[in-house]
Order: C-alpha cells, then sequence, then structure tokens
C-alpha cells in the first residue's frame, strides 16, 4: 500500500510515497529524471557519500534500506534513461508538523543540539565538504530515536572526486552556483540561510530565533559562524524605512543578497502580519529557474529580481 506525501512536482523532477508493508513504513522517493546509466550510477555515490559523511559526522540521517539505478521507464530501453530510487525508513513528521508557536522554542533548541552541535564539531573550515539544505521540512522528529534527523540527499552537495555538486544537471551559471554553496556547503552560509527559511515560516518568532542561534554558537565556540545573520545590512533595523533604503541600494542577486531578499520579506511579516501574501509572492519571483531545458537554468531572471525589490520598496512606502 502507497500513498503520496507530497504533491508530484515535475519541475524538482522529484515523487515521494509513504509506503506500507505489513508493520513497517518507509518513504519511497525517485529522482526522475532520465539519465545515462553512468550519471545515474554517479548520483547514487553522490548520495551515499553525502550520507556516509555525516552519520561519521554524528549528524542523525534517515535510515537508509536501499538505493539503486532503475530503467525510466519498465521494459524500456538505454535510450529511454535510468533513475534512482531510494527507500528510506520512515522516521516520523517533519519540524513543520510538529512545531507550532507556543512550542517552537523547545523544538528550535532540539533541532540546533541534534543536527547542528556535531556538524559544528565535524566542520573544521569555512566550506563543509557534505552540506545540508537547511529548509525546516528536511528536519524530521524521529520518534523512536527522540531527536530531529536530516533527510534530504537529493540533490546531494557533497564534494565529489575534486568539486562540488549542488543541482542535477549542475548549475552552469558560476554565479547561481555561488548562492547554492553559500547556503549548503559554507557554514555561515548555512547558519544564515536557516534562520531566514524559519522566520519565513515563523515570522513573529525572529528575535527569539536569532538570540537562540546566537546563544548556541557561542556555548560551542562558534561564534563566527553568526556572521553572515549579524553582517546582514538588515540585521537590527527598526522601520520600514531603513528595509526600503537597503533594497533600493541592492545591485544584484548574488551570494548572500539573494536571501537577503527573502530576509527583507520575512521583517515586513513580522512588522505586519497583514503581508503574509506579500512574503509568499517575493519568495515566488525569487525562486530560481528549474526547467534544465530552459535558457535561464538555475538563475533568477533579471525582471524577477527588480519585480522583487519592487514589491519590497512598494510595501515599505505604504506602511
Amino acid at each position: 500500500m502507497s500513498e503520496p506525501i507530497l504533491p508530484q512536482n515535475i519541475t524538482y523532477n522529484s515523487h515521494i510515497q509513504l509506503v506500507t508493508v505489513g508493520s513497517n513504513k518507509y518513504i519511497d522517493k525517485r529522482f526522475r529524471l532520465p539519465l545515462s546509466r553512468s550519471d545515474a550510477e554517479e548520483l547514487r555515490q553522490k548520495v551515499i557519500l553525502q550520507r556516509r559523511s555525516l552519520d561519521e559526522a554524528g549528524v542523525p540521517t534517515s535510515e537508509l534500506i536501499n538505493i539503486e539505478v532503475e530503467p525510466a521507464r519498465a521494459g524500456g530501453s538505454d535510450e529511454d534513461g535510468f533513475i534512482l530510487y531510494i527507500r528510506e525508513r520512515f522516521a516520523g513528521l517533519d519540524f513543520m508538523d510538529v512545531v507550532n508557536n507556543d512550542n517552537y522554542g523547545m523544538y528550535l533548541d532540539r533541532l540546533l543540539n541534534d543536527i547542528l552541535r556535531p556538524f559544528l564539531k565535524w566542520v573544521e573550515d569555512d566550506y563543509a565538504k557534505a552540506g545540508l539544505d537547511a529548509i525546516p521540512r528536511n528536519f524530521v522528529y524521529d520518534n523512536a530515536r527522540g531527536q530531529f534527523c536530516y533527510v534530504d540527499f537529493i540533490p546531494p552537495k557533497v564534494f565529489y572526486k575534486g568539486s562540488y555538486t549542488q543541482e542535477i544537471p549542475e548549475c552552469t551559471d558560476p554565479d547561481f552556483f555561488e548562492v547554492r554553496m553559500f547556503s549548503h556547503n559554507y557554514l555561515p552560509g548555512i547558519i544564515y540561510v536557516l534562520y531566514v527559511n524559519l522566520i519565513r515560516e515563523f515570522p513573529g518568532q525572529l528575535g527569539l530565533t536569532s538570540g537562540r542561534i546566537e546563544q548556541f554558537l557561542a556555548k560551542h565556540k562558534r561564534s563566527e559562524a553568526y556572521s553572515e545573520i549579524s553582517g546582514s545590512p538588515l540585521y537590527r533595523v527598526h522601520s520600514p524605512a531603513q528595509v526600503m533604503e537597503i533594497i533600493q541600494g541592492l545591485a544584484d542577486w548574488k551570494r548572500s543578497h539573494y536571501f537577503l531578499l527573502r530576509e527583507a520579506a520575512n521583517w515586513l511579516n513580522n512588522y505586519s502580519p497583514e503581508l503574509e501574501s506579500l512574503k509568499k509572492d517575493i519568495y515566488k519571483v525569487t525562486s530560481q529557474e528549474r526547467d534544465p531545458n530552459s535558457p535561464d537554468y538555475g538563475r533568477i531572471k533579471q525582471e524577477n529580481f527588480e519585480k522583487a525589490k519592487e514589491l519590497i520598496i512598494s510595501a515599505c512606502k505604504s506602511l
């Protein structure tokens, strides 16, 4: 028996199902973009490497049951390509499903302790050889172990055969590749993006979140990892006029600027809860192009960058 647990999203080339076999529950994942057999096998090796690296670091991960390359079409030929199939043991519900504003502080502390504490000890340089995509839904609360575990390994964010990998197909645009490196493998960037993504979902927890993260990093003697949060132009701004001035001066979406647009959307939603829909619009227009056949693959279109700025500036003027 199986049932989809996430919408089938062809744009993301992924399909995820909750599967029940007897008394056991599993998560089946299929990366549906057809690849050559050699590329699919390379993808398999990258996933295994990222998993193994995080396991060795002491970061809890979902339990892998099976990972294999299979034909893209049953009964098809090699020309039809191959896909990656993964089965993991179902651990429980993700951060967004177990957390609300009442228990947020408690679960935030658990997330930091379960995932980031071992990760901080393992990462010696600025860039981690195996990264994290710090989206709240990528952290599942494992009921059996009583802790959060990390579950997202597609695409793998890992140092493999002398270079980093971020997307499938890989980003050809060096600027957006750097955005992905910043958010997935650069330690201060991972912390900053986790902060931005948490406030996206819990805008009323802005102050508590930044404070807890800062205290946590100081406790574990990694205060330098707070540098992208404290170094943001929006850190400790007090008025929409200040936000507007910062965004008006934003020349491009490179590196942390990409997330600065989203941080501004979060700030406005915290300042005025009625701006929830505006925040969603800003996140939508700042999403990268994911169609591999598009000439803008891996980029934000310039008109979308300008549109995001326009939305933020207009909202600031109205407050």
